[in-house]
Protein backbone atom coordinates (compact mmCIF):
# COMPACT_ATOMS: atom_id res chain seq x y z
CA UNK A 1 0.00 0.00 0.00
CA UNK A 2 2.48 2.13 0.49
CA UNK A 3 4.51 2.12 -2.74
CA UNK A 4 1.37 2.67 -4.55
CA UNK A 5 1.37 6.47 -2.11
CA UNK A 6 5.33 6.59 -3.02
CA UNK A 7 4.50 5.86 -6.78
CA UNK A 8 1.47 8.51 -6.96
CA UNK A 9 3.94 11.22 -5.15
CA UNK A 10 6.62 11.06 -7.51
CA UNK A 11 3.76 11.39 -10.28
CA UNK A 12 2.15 14.50 -8.45
CA UNK A 13 5.48 16.09 -8.01
CA UNK A 14 6.40 15.60 -11.67
CA UNK A 15 2.70 16.90 -12.27
CA UNK A 16 3.66 19.63 -10.16
CA UNK A 17 6.68 21.03 -12.59
CA UNK A 18 5.20 20.03 -16.07
CA UNK A 19 1.98 22.08 -14.89
CA UNK A 20 3.96 25.32 -13.74
CA UNK A 21 5.57 24.74 -17.65
CA UNK A 22 2.99 24.60 -19.23
CA UNK A 23 1.12 27.93 -17.46
CA UNK A 24 4.45 30.07 -18.32
CA UNK A 25 4.21 28.79 -21.96
CA UNK A 26 0.64 29.23 -22.40
CA UNK A 27 0.96 32.48 -20.97
CA UNK A 28 4.25 33.44 -22.97
CA UNK A 29 2.28 32.00 -26.30
CA UNK A 30 -0.96 34.37 -25.50
CA UNK A 31 1.09 37.27 -25.10
CA UNK A 32 3.03 37.11 -28.51
CA UNK A 33 -0.09 36.59 -30.08
CA UNK A 34 -1.58 39.23 -28.73
CA UNK A 35 1.79 41.60 -29.52
CA UNK A 36 0.93 43.51 -32.76
CA UNK A 37 4.76 45.17 -33.00
CA UNK A 38 7.59 44.23 -31.62
CA UNK A 39 10.34 47.00 -30.27
CA UNK A 40 14.16 46.37 -31.24
CA UNK A 41 15.85 43.90 -29.19
CA UNK A 42 17.72 45.76 -26.77
CA UNK A 43 18.78 45.53 -22.68
CA UNK A 44 18.34 49.22 -21.41
CA UNK A 45 19.76 49.39 -17.68
CA UNK A 46 18.20 52.64 -17.36
CA UNK A 47 14.83 51.13 -17.53
CA UNK A 48 14.14 50.12 -13.49
CA UNK A 49 12.03 46.79 -15.68
CA UNK A 50 14.72 45.47 -17.07
CA UNK A 51 17.44 46.18 -14.13
CA UNK A 52 14.85 44.82 -11.39
CA UNK A 53 14.44 41.55 -13.50
CA UNK A 54 18.37 41.29 -14.02
CA UNK A 55 18.26 41.71 -10.12
CA UNK A 56 15.61 39.21 -9.67
CA UNK A 57 17.06 36.72 -12.31
CA UNK A 58 20.35 36.63 -9.97
CA UNK A 59 18.47 35.53 -6.81
CA UNK A 60 16.82 33.41 -8.55
CA UNK A 61 19.47 30.75 -8.32
CA UNK A 62 19.90 31.58 -4.78
CA UNK A 63 16.70 31.67 -3.52
CA UNK A 64 16.18 27.95 -5.27
CA UNK A 65 18.90 26.54 -3.24
CA UNK A 66 18.66 27.88 -0.24
CA UNK A 67 14.86 28.08 0.51
CA UNK A 68 14.55 24.59 0.69
CA UNK A 69 17.45 24.06 3.26
CA UNK A 70 16.38 26.65 5.29
CA UNK A 71 12.69 24.47 5.30
CA UNK A 72 14.53 21.30 5.79
CA UNK A 73 16.73 22.43 8.54
CA UNK A 74 13.63 24.27 10.77
CA UNK A 75 11.31 21.14 10.33
CA UNK A 76 11.68 17.90 12.58
CA UNK A 77 13.16 15.06 10.82
CA UNK A 78 11.36 13.11 8.02
CA UNK A 79 10.37 9.76 8.53
CA UNK A 80 9.34 6.99 6.11
CA UNK A 81 9.48 7.21 2.48
CA UNK A 82 6.05 8.76 2.02
CA UNK A 83 6.91 11.70 4.67
CA UNK A 84 10.00 11.99 2.35
CA UNK A 85 7.93 12.34 -0.96
CA UNK A 86 6.13 14.87 0.81
CA UNK A 87 8.67 17.19 1.86
CA UNK A 88 10.04 16.55 -1.61
CA UNK A 89 7.24 18.01 -3.02
CA UNK A 90 7.64 21.06 -1.13
CA UNK A 91 11.26 21.37 -2.24
CA UNK A 92 10.51 21.04 -5.28
CA UNK A 93 7.93 24.03 -5.11
CA UNK A 94 10.55 26.20 -3.18
CA UNK A 95 13.12 25.39 -5.71
CA UNK A 96 11.40 26.33 -8.97
CA UNK A 97 8.70 29.60 -7.22
CA UNK A 98 12.12 32.25 -7.77
CA UNK A 99 11.99 30.94 -11.62
CA UNK A 100 8.41 30.93 -11.92
CA UNK A 101 8.02 34.06 -10.79
CA UNK A 102 11.04 35.18 -13.04
CA UNK A 103 9.26 33.88 -15.75
CA UNK A 104 6.38 35.13 -15.53
CA UNK A 105 7.64 39.00 -14.19
CA UNK A 106 9.44 38.54 -17.71
CA UNK A 107 6.29 38.25 -19.65
CA UNK A 108 4.81 41.14 -18.13
CA UNK A 109 8.14 43.37 -18.81
CA UNK A 110 7.82 42.30 -22.39
CA UNK A 111 3.90 42.96 -22.45
CA UNK A 112 4.70 46.88 -21.51
CA UNK A 113 7.45 47.24 -23.26
CA UNK A 114 7.44 45.07 -26.44
CA UNK A 115 11.13 44.57 -25.91
CA UNK A 116 11.72 40.54 -27.02
CA UNK A 117 15.00 40.76 -24.61
CA UNK A 118 12.75 39.90 -21.35
CA UNK A 119 11.65 36.61 -23.23
CA UNK A 120 15.34 35.05 -23.04
CA UNK A 121 15.65 35.60 -19.62
CA UNK A 122 11.71 33.86 -19.41
CA UNK A 123 13.25 31.23 -21.43
CA UNK A 124 16.17 30.90 -19.41
CA UNK A 125 13.46 30.35 -16.41
CA UNK A 126 12.04 27.54 -17.55
CA UNK A 127 14.49 25.87 -18.59
CA UNK A 128 15.81 26.22 -15.14
CA UNK A 129 12.86 25.16 -13.73
CA UNK A 130 12.97 22.02 -16.26
CA UNK A 131 16.12 21.26 -14.82
CA UNK A 132 14.51 20.39 -11.86
CA UNK A 133 12.26 17.39 -13.09
CA UNK A 134 12.02 15.22 -10.46
CA UNK A 135 13.86 11.50 -10.80
CA UNK A 136 14.37 9.14 -8.10
CA UNK A 137 18.50 10.24 -7.73
CA UNK A 138 17.78 14.24 -6.91
CA UNK A 139 14.50 12.65 -4.56
CA UNK A 140 17.08 11.08 -3.04
CA UNK A 141 19.66 13.96 -2.86
CA UNK A 142 17.22 16.18 -1.71
CA UNK A 143 15.34 13.91 1.10
CA UNK A 144 18.35 11.49 1.68
CA UNK A 145 16.23 8.09 1.35
CA UNK A 146 17.71 5.49 3.01
CA UNK A 147 18.57 1.92 1.02
CA UNK A 148 15.43 0.46 1.57
CA UNK A 149 13.28 3.47 0.60
CA UNK A 150 15.66 4.28 -2.39
CA UNK A 151 14.69 0.13 -3.33
CA UNK A 152 11.30 0.72 -2.97
CA UNK A 153 10.99 3.82 -5.17
CA UNK A 154 12.94 2.42 -7.36
CA UNK A 155 10.96 -1.08 -7.87
CA UNK A 156 7.57 1.09 -8.09
CA UNK A 157 9.27 3.57 -10.67
CA UNK A 158 9.84 0.81 -13.18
Amino acid sequence: MNGIKSQGSLKTARTILISILIGIVAFLLVTLQMTEEMAPFRFNIDDPMHLVLIILTLGAGPAGVYLPKLMLKNNPPIEGLQGKLNAYQTILIYKTSPWNGVALFAIVIFMVTQNPMPIVIAVISMLMIATNFPSIDRINKAVNLNEEELRELRNKSS
